[in-house]
């Protein structure tokens, strides 16, 4: 927990960042809420690819009145260096970029088969093969599966609490749910337990640091396994909270 360094030029309005490590290097991948872009970047701030909303057809950004829908919220890199942006805050497409940005194609949205709604953030599940798009549609309360070149495969698990993120451990993840739970689920799309529970009202970003309770979540945003298998959780909530649940092993 203790702070290190700030990494100079990136975004401020940065949603939804993963670090990647690649050939040369490690990079963080990152979309913007307002240029509605995205941006690759070394740990050291330097920008080395930018995707302009412009790169995205217009006939994906518009809503049903004609007003900019777009609101980019999360970014996921395929194995083979495909760029995935969910568009999670807006119209809830997923668009498809090659490597150095080319875009290739749109696929998701609202209408059938995929009836994504708040498609907050996509990651891809390596746990298959081929990998696919694993994606948290917030408002409808569960999780989707989808190949990464656009087919809808299926619900992959439901009655959620909203889930926002995911992070992945051998075949079991671990999931965010922002109206006051951490999941851990299996392959199967099954939960296996809860690592914290909140029965209390859902307060958003409201709930005060004089109300916390140790161990108790309030609303889950993001959520990382580190190399131990201990879970970090960060919420959403305007005072800034990171918690830390450490992994404990039981005799059989």
């Amino acid at each position: 927990g203790d702070y290190l360094h700030n990494v100079p030029n990136a975004p401020n309005d940065f949603h939804g960042f993963l670090i990647r490590h690649e050939g040369d290097g490690e990079y963080i991948y990152g979309a913007t809420l307002n240029e509605q872009s995205v941006v690759k970047m070394t740990l050291q701030g330097d920008i080395v690819l930018t995707i302009p909303a412009n790169k995205i057809p217009d006939q994906y950004k518009k809503n049903n009145k004609g007003k900019l829908g777009l609101k980019l919220t999360s970014v996921a890199v395929a194995p083979n260096g495909d760029i995935y942006a969910a568009d999670g805050y807006g119209l809830d497409y997923i668009h498809h970029f090659d490597k150095k940005g080319k875009y290739f194609n749109t696929f998701g949205g609202r209408k059938a088969p995929y009836n994504l709604s708040n498609c907050h953030k996509i990651f891809i599940d390596h746990r298959y093969t081929p990998a696919r798009i694993l994606c948290t549609n917030r408002a409808k309360r569960n999780l989707v599966h989808l190949s990464l070149s656009g087919e809808m495969i299926g619900v992959h698990a439901k009655n959620l609490r909203r889930p926002s993120a995911i992070s992945f451990k051998g075949d079991e993840m671990a999931v965010a749910e922002i109206e006051g739970r951490i999941s851990i689920l299996n392959k199967q799309g099954d939960v296996i337990s809860v690592v914290s529970l909140n029965d209390s009202k859902y307060k958003g970003n409201r709930w005060k640091p004089e109300e916390w309770k140790d161990g108790i979540v309030g609303s889950p945003h993001g959520i990382t396994y580190d190399k131990q298998g201990n879970l970090l959780m960060t919420e959403y909530n305007k005072y800034g909270r990171v918690m830390r649940f450490d992994l404990t092993k039981t005799k059989d």
